[in-house]
């Protein structure tokens, strides 16, 4: 495949869709204006954390107030959003109130 040339993707049919997995973005990310000035990847990779949520839930990863907690290392969100460690890090500080972000995460 040559750079700018369109790739040959097929229509969904039927029930096709349910062969895939889907992550969920929380709506109030996207409408409320508390959440304007966070990046497309931060609401990307917190929807990433959220889905993560429920296998940490399954494993009975709860710490001492009750808490689910989850373990998603830097490296996991260079592969997922395909970014460098620095973008990374920056994504992940754009979510954690402990650095000067909005506060959906706790590191």
């Amino acid at each position: 495949m040559r750079k700018g040339e369109a790739m040959d993707f097929d229509y969904f049919y039927n029930r096709d869709t349910e062969r895939f997995s889907f992550y969920m973005l929380p709506k109030v990310l996207v409408t409320n204006d508390l959440y304007k000035n966070l990046s497309s990847d931060a609401k990307i990779l917190y929807a990433c954390l959220l889905e993560r949520s429920g296998l940490s839930f399954r494993n009975n990863w709860i710490d001492k107030e009750g808490r689910v907690y989850i373990i998603f290392t830097v490296e996991e969100v260079m592969q997922t959003l395909n970014k460098s460690n620095k973008t990374a890090v920056k994504i992940l500080n754009e979510l954690d109130g402990n650095t000067k972000g909005i506060g959906l995460i706790e590191r």
